[in-house]
């Protein structure tokens, strides 16, 4: 979320490396535990919600969205670079 609205160029590279890292990381908690796959739309939604309660207060010059704008597909979001 702070790649795609937080206006600090100087993070991005930071912000992405932390991405492509997490990824492969996410990639194995599906691959060990299946059923995530079919939960991760159900918890998409309120996850994003508590990173909301976060970052808003953090980032308080930032306009976040109060929905989720992106992909929902989940090989898209391990895979696209989306803030591109």
């Amino acid at each position: 979320m702070k790649r795609c609205y937080v206006n600090m160029p100087i993070e991005y590279h930071g912000w992405e490396r932390t991405i492509r890292n997490i990824r492969p990381e996410i990639e194995d908690l599906m691959e060990t535990s299946p059923s995530l796959q079919n939960d991760y739309q159900k918890i998409l939604d309120p996850v994003y919600q508590q990173c909301l309660k976060k970052l808003r207060p953090e980032y308080k010059s930032t306009k976040f969205p109060d929905t989720w704008e992106f992909t929902r597909s989940l090989d898209e979001l391990l895979n696209l670079d989306f803030w591109a």
